[in-house]
C-alpha cells in the first residue's frame, strides 16, 4: 500500500515540475517578443561618443524646428528671455572648447540652429561634445 502512495507522491511532483517548467519557457518567450514592436534593443544603440566617452544627446528628427511662442528673437536680450520665449535654456559643449548656451531652435543631419543671447548660431553636429538642459 505504501508504494502505491510513494508512486502517487512522485508522480504528483514530476507534473508539479514539468508544469513549472513550462510556465518559465511560456515567461521568457513572452519578454522575448514583447518588444518586437517596433522598438529598438538597447544594446544597437550607440550610447557613447566618438572622440570622449561621453553620452551625445540623441539627435532630433530632420525637420524638427521648435517655433517661438512669439516672433520676439529680435527682444532676446538674456537667459530669461530665451527661457521666456523657447521654453528651455541648453549649454552646447563642443569638442574645440567652445559653448553656446540659449535654445536649439532647429536641427537635421548635419547642424544644430542655437538661438543665443548674441544671436543664431549654426553648429555642425560632429563638432557638438555634449548638449546638457539647464533651465
Amino acid at each position: 500500500m505504501e508504494k502505491k502512495g510513494t508512486r502517487r507522491t512522485v508522480l504528483l511532483l514530476a507534473v508539479i515540475v514539468l508544469l513549472g517548467a513550462c510556465g518559465i519557457i511560456a515567461l521568457r518567450n513572452a519578454m522575448d517578443t514583447a518588444g518586437d514592436h517596433g522598438e529598438v534593443p538597447v544594446r544597437n544603440i550607440p550610447a557613447v561618443a566618438e572622440k570622449t566617452h561621453e553620452v551625445k544627446a540623441p539627435a532630433l528628427p530632420a525637420r524638427h524646428i521648435i517655433p517661438p511662442k512669439k516672433r520676439q528673437t529680435d527682444a532676446i536680450r538674456s537667459n530669461d528671455d530665451i527661457k521666456r520665449v523657447y521654453g528651455r535654456v541648453e549649454t552646447v559643449s563642443l569638442f574645440n572648447g567652445k559653448s553656446y548656451t540659449g535654445a536649439v531652435i532647429g536641427s537635421n543631419a548635419v547642424d544644430y540652429t542655437i538661438v543665443t543671447v548674441g544671436g543664431v548660431k549654426k553648429v555642425t553636429m560632429s563638432d557638438v561634445k555634449v548638449r546638457k538642459i539647464i533651465r
